[in-house]
């Protein structure tokens, strides 16, 4: 079995849904996480290809880029398709996924109070329900939206979208009123029972 070590901040923002991968796989690894304060010094180390977290190393090997290092693990431990065209359709929902991230992100980093929430109208008017309605739409195709995203098992597409819907969810409690299928496969893949195991023990952060 490899060894994994995977770091970032003490936050779950972009290393979460590798977390969850690791966690669903019951797979032991090394969860590092670095002070803010420390990073300057730590990115002279040579450590990091691209000088950002977070990263995985895996035997001595180091992968950056949190897309990359999830797909990897995903691809490692089972949670993708057999064949290319669900794996694109994986790919497609994690890519989606990822996006309303990267919103999410910024209305978090935005420090003028005034421009956080202009943000956060636009996303949550426009934005976020117009993604999560072509989400929902994906999901019923397969089986009636009453499984998971592809095929008739968990794989990354669903892991990527329950991990970064906490922040949606914290900012509007009712962001999925007009997406019960997302809502309910929200709520089975956070009951999921490694993945309950691991919502409960790891750290409290503010993202």
């Amino acid at each position: 079995m490899a060894k994994y070590t995977l770091s970032y901040f003490n936050i779950r923002a972009r290393a979460e849904v590798s977390r969850f991968v690791l966690a669903f796989a019951g797979i032991e690894y090394e969860d590092r996480r670095i002070n803010q304060s420390d990073w300057p010094s730590e990115k002279q180390s040579g450590r990091y290809p691209f000088n950002r977290l977070p990263t995985l190393e895996v035997d001595g090997a180091v992968l950056s880029e949190s897309c990359t290092v999830a797909r990897f693990l995903a691809r490692k431990h089972g949670l993708y398709a057999d064949d290319a065209l669900s794996q694109a359709r994986i790919d497609m929902v994690a890519d989606v996924v990822d996006d309303i991230y990267s919103k999410l992100q910024a209305m978090f980093l935005e420090k003028d109070e005034a421009k956080k929430k202009e943000m956060m109208d636009k996303n949550y008017g426009e934005y976020f329900p117009n993604l999560l309605k072509c989400l929902e739409k994906l999901l019923v195709q397969n089986q009636g939206g009453d499984g998971y995203f592809v095929g008739d098992k968990v794989t990354l597409a669903d892991l990527s979208f329950t991990a970064i819907t906490y922040n949606l969810v914290e900012w509007k409690s009712d962001v999925f009123k007009d997406c019960p299928k997302l809502a309910a496969l929200k709520t089975r893949v956070e009951k999921l029972p490694r993945i309950a195991e691991w919502m409960k023990k790891r750290p409290e952060t503010p993202f």
